[in-house]
């Protein structure tokens, strides 16, 4: 997993989890739908993953 850093890269995971939600949503194919939950789930371990990382001495905090 790559780190979320700055408020900008913050902003970006969250719309990229609101379109993958509204895709899942409006979607009729299960595979598809299964696909884009997979995707869905690996964002949302990188977000959760940015907020339980130390900071390691760096000034700015990783999210």
């Amino acid at each position: 997993m790559k780190a979320i850093r700055g408020k900008k890269a913050l902003e970006d995971m969250i719309d990229r989890l609101k379109g993958l939600e509204l895709a899942m949503r409006v979607c009729r194919d299960r595979r598809v739908v299964r696909q884009l939950a997979g995707r869905y789930d690996r964002c949302m371990q990188e977000l959760f993953a940015a907020f339980d990382r130390p900071f390691q001495g760096q000034m700015d905090p990783p999210f």
